[in-house]
């Protein structure tokens, strides 16, 4: 009541029992909340908050986003791309779409009463009267919010903090900030000692020619929701898969991409090339393809699988494994024209698969327990225990010495290794939260990993981190100098510094002494009591730099 300065806690928690995630008030009195559920999404309050009664009126699945135009017209977004409106006030409301296609509808706005946008994960929807949308034109952008300027311009906010401006009612788009966001790094691959790929989501592809002491970015790469796999086949060439749908590569060194688009609506999870020209793609609902002239056409392919197909590998042209949401594992010995099913028992739903030729691999299900065979998947044992509950990322180098990146909430490391062909697992735990998604290794002493906020980390002997490459764009939020140091440096933020962490390469947290200056936007850092060699700045749990002390 008194424009913020203090608050006071109104009874909706205490009717609503769960998370909130749309809040619209008429006026001082009368408002909605909704709440992504399906039974009891909307609630409704005429006392300015005091009591709240359910809205029998809306029978949305979930309710993401609540707009008014005035006091009586208003629109709200749900799930399977519902969009309901209502024109009493709230009182009772009507679908206006019914798409089910599992699109969450997050933003709604209008620039008249008749005119306006929705968006939803993949998918703008558009209307010029108000009550009839238009079929959801696919955008490509994994939009979050949208709102109209008062000149009439449509920005739209993705979920990697990116801004685009819109024109033709969200047909197009225009100024594309694809850098703004926090994307993350979501595959490595190295062609040699020296040459190495990685790509992630957004506008995030690029390679080094130097072992990865420098990285060169290509911001001609065609932007991208998710990227799910990749594979490097020379210095030159690479090919990649989305969320959207499309197959990207360049074959010239990053100076050109191609995109093909094999499927409008689903995603394509995995890939195998096996050989330059004979490569295989999976996505969801069943989709398959295969290549036989690297990727310049694909032909479909019928696994048998109908549900998503979640990984795959290819250990020579003809022999192949592919792995279904649901757990089934398939087997091809022709090329993919004929499928055999593996039914081991015990693997519940297998994650990773990788195969060292086409009789000897292995398997990680999503419980981390790995999985072995030398007979082509005719017998499979259970053999140890990783510390990966969730797997992202697999690769064996040899017969006994393998890797397998990931995290989640009960995971205990980052990275699980084995010398000894899966008995036994070793953990690296990251410091600083770091979560990867993406690994090459060349030995237990040579490991390079990708993964959140744009980080390329290398590490050593013993699980020390070795080197931490920062791209983000975001990073340029702060500066040291002198960079490398002697006796003291100094921070300048662009914003105020309310937390400064200092940590070795082993993840240690240092205590140095610190002073700030310029407002808080500038500290003073003290190295008298530090090593030679190479720490990490950390500024406001957000960004990290590397720092020297010569």
């Amino acid at each position: 009541m008194d424009g913020g300065v203090t608050w006071q806690e109104s009874g909706v928690s205490s009717v609503i029992g769960t998370y909130l995630d749309a809040i619209h008030f008429l006026n001082s009195d009368t408002g909605f909340v909704g709440k992504a559920t399906t039974n009891s999404p909307m609630f409704r309050t005429d006392d300015g908050g005091i009591t709240w009664n359910e809205v029998y009126g809306y029978l949305g699945d979930g309710c993401y986003n609540i707009q008014f135009l005035n006091d009586t017209l208003g629109y709200t977004g749900a799930y399977n791309g519902g969009i309901h409106r209502t024109t009493n006030g709230g009182l009772t409301w009507a679908q206006q779409t019914n798409l089910t296609n599992n699109e969450e509808v997050y933003g709604i706005a209008f620039s008249s009463l008749t005119k306006g946008v929705a968006v939803s994960n993949n998918y703008v929807y558009r209307t010029n009267n108000g009550t009839t949308w238009s079929l959801p034109f696919l955008s490509g952008f994994n939009f979050r919010s949208c709102a109209y300027s008062p000149s009439g311009t449509l920005i739209l906010g993705d979920s990697y903090g990116g801004l685009h401006r819109a024109s033709n009612n969200g047909t197009s788009y225009t100024n594309v900030n694809t850098q703004s966001g926090i994307q993350d790094y979501r595959r490595i691959h190295f062609t040699s000692a020296q040459t190495a790929w990685v790509v992630g989501d957004g506008v995030n592809v690029l390679r080094t020619m130097n072992g990865g002491n420098t990285w060169t970015k290509f911001s001609n790469a065609p932007y991208c929701n998710t990227v799910f796999d990749m594979q490097a086949l020379s210095s030159n060439k690479i090919i990649y898969v989305t969320d959207q749908g499309n197959v990207i590569s360049t074959n010239n060194g990053g100076t050109s991409f191609s995109t093909i688009n094999l499927s409008t609506t689903e995603w394509l999870n995995t890939l195998s090339f096996p050989t330059s020209n004979i490569g295989y793609v999976f996505g969801n609902n069943g989709l398959a393809f295969k290549t036989t002239n690297g990727g310049s056409t694909y032909t479909a392919l019928n696994t048998g699988i109908t549900v998503n197909h979640i990984e795959t590998h290819f250990p020579s042209a003809n022999t192949g494994y592919v792995v279904s949401s649901w757990g089934e594992l398939k087997k091809t010995s022709d090329g993919g024209s004929t499928w055999s099913s593996l039914n081991p028992s015990g693997m519940s739903y297998i994650k990773k698969v990788f195969f060292r030729n086409d009789n000897y691999g292995f398997f990680v299900n999503d419980a981390g327990i790995a999985f072995r065979t030398t007979d082509g998947g005719v017998n499979i044992t259970q053999v140890g225990q990783t510390c990966i509950e969730k797997p992202f990322d697999m690769q064996f180098i040899n017969d006994s010495t393998g890797f397998v990146v990931g995290s989640y909430v009960n995971a205990t490391c980052d990275i699980s290794f084995t010398t000894d062909s899966g008995n036994t697992w070793n953990s690296i735990i990251l410091p600083f939260a770091y979560s990867g998604w993406g690994i090459h290794a060349f030995d237990t002493a040579h490991i390079y990993l990708v993964g959140q906020n744009q980080t390329i980390i290398r590490i050593g002997t013993g699980g020390v981190i070795t080197d931490v490459t920062h791209t983000m764009s975001h990073l340029d939020a702060f500066s040291i100098s002198p960079n490398p140091a002697q006796n003291l440096t100094r921070i300048s933020s662009n914003e105020r510094i309310e937390q400064l962490r200092i940590f070795d390469l082993a993840g240690r947290e240092l205590q140095v002494d610190t002073e700030k200056v310029n407002g808080g936007h500038e500290a003073i850092i003290h190295t008298e009591s530090l090593q030679h060699g190479i720490y990490l700045v950390q500024v406001n749990q957000n960004a990290t730099k590397k720092l020297i002390i010569e």
